[in-house]
């Protein structure tokens, strides 16, 4: 069992036990949870024919995606819909953080506001990372800085990445 994702999904969701435990379905029976989500999974252009621990990586990010921990976005994105989405998020509502638009420059690029953020976030510990999915999108969520280093150690183990968004 990929047990460094459940602690991904942990970290991320401050221990949501009913999310983990849909994580550990998926991971305990990733064909059967696949053929149960396979809609799901063919909006993200994942087929069944897939290696099940790319799978697994998917369901994880589509889960924390779901339930408003993590958002997707273009690499084009707008800076009123950037707002929107990520000022909406758990992590963000939960940690109290300001999201002020002016700090954002209209023609700006994403990784241009993630570093704002970044920086705007320092003194609170927080920092805005996202899971890599081979994509030109970004899925992004908060989280403490000091937890990066063991997000980072997790993915890897499980043959995959997480980084700071701005590095994506």
């Amino acid at each position: 069992m990929k047990q460094e994702l459940l602690k991904i999904m942990e970290c991320v969701t401050d221990g949501n036990k009913e999310l983990i435990k849909e994580l550990e379905d998926c991971i305990t029976d990733t064909i059967n949870y696949y053929k149960s989500h396979q809609e799901v999974f063919k909006e993200w252009g994942i087929e069944k024919d897939e290696e099940e621990e790319w799978i697994q990586w998917i369901a994880l990010v589509d889960i924390l995606e779901r339930e408003n921990y993590v958002a997707g976005r273009d690499w084009k994105d707008e800076k009123e819909d950037f707002l929107y989405y990520i000022g909406n998020l758990n992590g963000i509502k939960s940690k109290g953080l300001k999201i002020d638009s002016n700090w954002l420059d209209e023609d700006g690029e994403i990784t241009e506001w993630l570093e704002i953020l970044d920086e705007k976030w320092e003194k609170e510990g927080i920092a805005m990372f996202a899971f890599d999915i081979d994509s030109d999108s970004y899925e992004l969520f908060p989280c403490a800085i000091e937890k990066f280093e063991q997000l980072e150690e997790w993915a890897e183990e499980a043959g995959f990445r997480i980084a700071y968004g701005k590095d994506m």
